[in-house]
C-alpha cells in the first residue's frame, strides 16, 4: 500500500498510478489520465444475435457410435481404465454416472465407453490388464 503524493489517497501496491488522479507512486503525474467516471462511454458490441448453438463433436467421435465395453464398480475403476486405454491408442472415456449412488442399485457402475469399431480391441485390452493385475496378485480371482 502507497499513498498518493498529489491527492493523499490510500493505493494498492499492485497499482503503478493512483486511480484517483493518475499519479505514480513516485510522484509523476500523466497529463493524459482520466477516471472512468469521466472517460467516454464504450459501446459494446450487440451480442444478443449469437446464431445457433452448435455442440462440439465428441472427442472420440458421434455420441450414437459409442458402446460400452466395461461397467466399473466405481467411477475412479472408470476414469482409470478409459485413461489407460487411451494411452493405449484406443479412444475412451469414462462416463461417470454412477446408479449404484443414484438408485441405491448395486449392479449398474459408471461405464467405459469406447467407439463401435473399437469395442472388441479395448475389451481384449482390459481383458489382458485384469489378467496381468491378478497375475501381480494386484486382484483376487472374484474381482476380475
Amino acid at each position: 500500500m502507497w499513498t498518493c503524493t498529489k491527492c493523499g489517497t490510500k493505493v494498492d501496491s499492485g497499482f503503478d498510478v493512483c486511480w484517483q488522479c493518475g499519479t505514480s507512486s513516485t510522484g509523476v503525474e500523466d497529463p493524459s489520465f482520466r477516471t472512468a467516471d469521466d472517460a467516454p462511454r464504450i459501446d459494446a458490441p450487440d451480442v444478443t444475435d449469437v446464431g445457433p448453438e452448435i455442440s462440439p463433436p465428441h472427442p472420440i467421435g458421434p455420441i450414437d457410435d459409442l458402446v460400452v465395453c466395461y461397467e466399473a464398480r466405481d467411477y475412479l475403476e472408470a476414469k482409470m481404465l478409459a485413461d489407460l486405454l487411451v494411452e493405449a491408442g484406443i479412444p475412451a472415456f469414462a462416463d461417470g454416472y454412477d446408479l449404484r449412488e443414484s438408485l441405491g442399485m448395486m449392479n449398474a457402475g459408471p461405464r467405459v465407453r469406447v467407439r463401435s469399431d473399437l469395442a472388441a480391441p479395448a475389451r481384449r485390452w482390459i481383458d489382458d490388464f485384469q489378467a496381468e493385475r491378478a497375475a501381480e496378485g494386484e486382484l483376487s480371482r472374484d474381482e476380475i
